[in-house]
């Protein structure tokens, strides 16, 4: 695997975490998919940067604090470990999360997340 594909997902995150969406945009395909488990609003998939922008504002509105605790590589993309924790009123979350990046020509196509705590996720974010 080349070290575009590898770094993919690390370059995603660290856009996330500094809340720079035109960074982020950069790293995108137009028709890039990020899915999310779960039943309610941040469930299912996001089509298109727009969407997945969209959904990175929405997910880091409320203060979210975002710890990048390991990078993978894989044979077809890479991976971050993440801990995502946050505290609104009576609402807290303190989630583990996989965020899996699929890269095509050096840009993202696809992000795959998988939770800790899926309706955790759904009861903070609603």
């Amino acid at each position: 695997m080349s070290a575009p594909v590898a770094s993919a997902a690390e370059r995603f995150i660290t856009s996330f975490i500094a809340r720079d969406w035109q960074v982020m945009r950069a790293q995108l395909s137009e028709d890039c998919v990020w899915s999310m488990p779960g039943t309610r609003r941040l469930s299912g998939d996001a089509e298109g940067s727009d969407a997945v922008i969209t959904r990175a504002r929405f997910i880091t509105a409320d203060g979210l604090h975002t710890e990048l605790l390991h990078a993978l590589t894989g044979a077809s993309g890479s991976a971050v470990i993440l801990r995502n924790t946050a505290t609104v009123g009576d609402r807290t979350l303190d989630e583990h999360l996989a965020t899996v990046v699929t890269s095509l020509h050096d840009r993202i196509v696809r992000i795959d997340t998988y939770l800790s705590d899926v309706t955790g996720k759904d009861r903070f974010f609603g």
